[in-house]
């Protein structure tokens, strides 16, 4: 397994069972094996007066028992400290390309932010690796995972969308970008983030009907873009929602 004993005997006590907990869950759901849980389990041996279940029905009762300590405890101080299977994911009409994104790691922290945010649909474009190419993606995402599809050039993308109705709007900083969130936003979009090192290509950025950034404070002139999408996530989907508000 990745995570050492090294690096765990690291962790403080209260987030040593915090890991054996998430383990327990990852093992009833089927994400992990139940030699990993008890390699585990004997790591936190020393956390708890619990014994050792036998069997996946008493690992669940081990689950819930120890949930229940560790919010007596104030371990977890948030009410729902796992993802809640019950809650229905409500999708808004946007739609997010990545235009050559190289690392697995962002991809899939797009990923989590989109699937957090209800973006509708994510298109990979060029080198962006896709979750079944590159098992990187999907363990940053963390299984969160939405509706994607692949285009080799990103252009032949944005022309399918815009054929489709999409506004087109690419997130980068130029010399006519405009703020994000002082602008009006055309629903259904089309949204684009562009290389880490290079940016949204020059052919790319043509297409677009709008260029926006996000304004910065500091001395640094870019963030991850990975970074960047949350942010944007979050202020469209608010637009969104006060833009459905109103009409209803």
């Amino acid at each position: 397994m990745s995570f050492t004993e090294k690096k765990f005997k690291k962790l403080t006590k209260d987030n040593r069972l915090k890991k054996l907990f998430f383990a327990v869950r990852e093992y009833l759901s089927g994400k992990k094996t139940a030699e990993e849980l008890f390699i585990l389990w004997e790591w936190s041996q020393e956390d708890h007066c619990f014994l050792k279940p036998s069997n996946h029905y008493e690992w669940g009762i081990f689950s819930e028992k120890l949930l229940q300590v560790m919010k007596r405890e104030n371990l977890f101080l948030e009410e729902v400290p796992v993802d809640d299977e019950k809650r229905i994911r409500t999708p808004f009409p946007a739609t997010v390309v990545l235009d050559n994104i190289r690392s697995p790691y962002n991809v899939g922290s797009f990923f989590r932010s989109a699937e957090a945010f209800g973006i509708e649909e994510i298109v990979l474009c060029g080198i962006t690796p896709a979750p079944e190419q590159n098992p990187k993606v999907a363990k940053t995402a963390k299984e969160a995972l939405v509706p994607y599809a692949y285009y080799q050039k990103t252009e032949n993308a944005v022309l399918d969308y815009k054929k489709k109705g999409f506004s087109v709007y690419g997130i980068e900083k130029t010399s006519s970008s405009r703020s994000l969130g002082k602008e009006e936003i055309g629903f259904p979009f089309l949204l684009i983030f562009g290389n880490e090192e290079f940016g949204i290509s020059k052919e790319v950025l043509g297409q677009c009907d709008q260029v926006f950034h996000i304004d910065l404070f500091g001395k640094k002139n870019s963030i991850n873009v990975s970074t960047a999408g949350g942010i944007v996530f979050y202020e469209l989907r608010k637009n969104y929602q006060e833009k459905t508000k109103n009409k209803n």
